[in-house]
């Protein structure tokens, strides 16, 4: 069965009153109807011609198919994992997003702290995400603080998918760090 959309502007007044337009859309409309076998409409927009004994039943289309009543609910059930996937990988996403962020302060703090002469670890592990590592490099007058997790995705872990933050501050005189 074809649908047409443009039904909503079927002028129902006189003939003469109609603009170009409307006029166009219905001719359009007609031929289209013609043309698939459905029933044309009188030229006053009255109801279709009447149906002759040889015409199939309104529920089986012109075309020897079925008609397509429940074909929403199947391609929404087809469709449906798809979806459900796409939103898995949008939160995985901005999980990723969040961590990396979180590892970023979490970096800056560790190295600040390290630059400082407090522990660096203990102020990285306390910002970081859960399960995350921080590691402490001094390079000559600075220390840079690495912090990595892997990304979780609905409360699973994916391994291969790490968010890494990384910070660099200058070491204060009279202070030494250890590599950690």
């Amino acid at each position: 069965m074809i649908t047409l959309g443009l039904t909503a502007l079927r002028y129902r007044g006189r003939h003469h009153h109609r603009s170009r337009v409307a006029r166009l859309i219905g001719a359009v409309l007609s031929v289209l109807r013609r043309l698939s076998g459905l029933p044309v409409a009188s030229h006053h927009g009255g109801p279709p011609a009447a149906r002759s004994a040889d015409d199939p039943p309104s529920s089986a289309r012109p075309d020897g198919f079925a008609d397509d009543r429940g074909a929403f609910t199947a391609e929404f059930a087809a469709a449906l994992p798809a979806l459900v996937l796409l939103l898995g990988a949008g939160l995985t996403v901005v999980l990723a997003v969040t961590d990396r962020g979180r590892c970023y302060d979490a970096a800056r703090d560790a190295a600040l702290a390290a630059a400082r002469g407090e522990s660096g670890l203990d102020a990285g592990t306390a910002a970081a995400p859960p399960g995350a590592t921080v590691t402490l490099v001094p390079e000559g007058e600075h220390v840079r603080a690495v912090v990595t997790v892997p990304v979780r995705a609905l409360g699973l872990t994916i391994p291969e998918i790490t968010a890494t933050g990384e910070a660099v501050a200058a070491i204060e005189p009279g202070v030494s760090v250890t590599a950690s």
